[in-house]
C-alpha cells in the first residue's frame, strides 16, 4: 500500500467570484504547502482580501473550490486563526482577556486558568505581559496591534490569516511588529497567508509572493523569495532583483487600474 500524503494547507482551483455583475477574480489555481509564508499582492480592489475570506470560510467562490487541509472552509474552526488590519478588540474586556477570548471559542477544552496562563505566555512574547490588566483603550495602536497578533498565536492555528495587519500603523511601529511577526513564525512555525499593498514588507516575510493581476484578477507573477542571510554581501543585490521584478509587474497592473477608473469617470 502506497503511504498517505498530507494534502497542501490551502488549495485554490479554478476559482471564480463575482460582486453582482462584476467579476473580481477569474480561475484563480495556486497551492500553498504546509510551513509555507506566502504573501498576496496587487492593486487595490483585485480580490485580494475576498480570497482570503474564501480561505477562512466567510466567502465561497461562485465555481472553483478552495480547500483548507483539505477541506471546505467554514467559519469559526479552531485551525484557523485571522488577524485584521482594525484591531478588533473588545473595549470593555482587558489585554488578557482580550487574547483569551480567542482561546475560549478555539479551544474550549481548557479552563479558564488554562486560557489564561497561555494568554499570558503570548503577551509575553510580543512584550506586553505588564499591560495584561489594562484596556485597550489605554493602549497605543502599535500596542493594540501586538495584543492581536499575541490572540491569533495563542490559539496555536496551523494557518494564519493576516489582512494588512500593519496597514493602519506608523512605519516604527509597523517595522517593529513585522520584526516580532518574524520572531513568533520562527519560533512557532505554521503557514501563512499575508494580504499586503506594502513590496517591502511581502519580500522581508514571505518565502513566496504571488502578485495579482487588476480585476478580473489572476495570479500574473508567482515568486519564490530565497534570500541569503541580511549580513551577506549578496543580499542587497538579491533583494533588489526581486523587487525590481515585482515592482515592474505591480506598477503596470496599478496603472491599468487607474485607466479603467479615469476611463469610468
Amino acid at each position: 500500500m502506497g503511504r498517505a500524503t498530507t494534502p497542501p494547507a490551502i488549495e485554490v482551483s479554478d476559482v471564480t467570484f463575482s460582486y453582482g455583475e462584476t467579476t473580481i477574480i477569474d480561475r484563480i489555481s495556486f497551492q500553498v504547502e504546509e510551513g509555507e509564508f506566502l504573501s498576496l499582492i496587487g492593486p487595490s480592489g483585485c480580490g485580494k482580501s475576498t480570497l482570503l475570506a474564501m480561505m477562512d470560510g466567510v466567502l465561497k467562490p461562485d465555481s472553483g473550490t478552495v480547500l483548507v487541509e483539505g477541506r471546505t472552509p467554514s467559519t469559526g474552526e479552531g485551525s484557523r486563526a485571522t488577524v485584521f488590519q482594525g484591531f478588533a478588540l473588545m473595549p470593555w474586556k482587558t489585554v488578557l482577556d482580550n487574547v483569551a477570548l480567542g482561546l475560549r471559542y478555539k479551544r474550549p477544552d481548557l479552563s479558564r486558568t488554562e486560557r489564561a496562563d497561555i494568554a499570558m505566555e503570548y503577551l509575553e512574547k510580543v512584550g506586553l505581559a505588564s499591560s495584561a490588566r489594562r484596556y485597550p483603550r489605554h493602549l497605543s495602536g502599535g500596542m493594540q496591534q501586538r495584543v492581536g497578533l499575541a490572540r491569533a498565536f495563542a490559539v496555536q492555528p496551523r494557518l494564519l490569516l493576516m489582512d494588512e495587519p500593519f496597514g493602519a500603523l506608523d512605519a516604527q511601529n509597523a517595522e517593529v511588529l513585522r520584526d516580532e511577526v518574524q520572531a513568533l513564525v520562527e519560533q512557532e512555525g505554521r503557514s501563512i497567508i499575508l494580504v499586503t499593498h506594502n513590496l517591502d514588507e511581502a519580500l522581508q516575510l514571505s518565502s513566496r509572493v504571488l502578485l495579482m493581476s487588476a480585476g478580473p484578477s489572476t495570479i500574473r507573477d508567482d515568486v519564490r523569495v530565497e534570500l541569503p542571510s541580511r549580513d551577506s554581501p549578496h543580499y542587497a543585490a538579491r533583494y533588489d532583483e526581486y523587487r525590481t521584478r515585482l515592482w515592474s509587474h505591480l506598477r503596470d497592473e496599478v496603472e491599468t487600474t487607474r485607466a479603467r477608473e479615469r476611463n469610468a469617470a
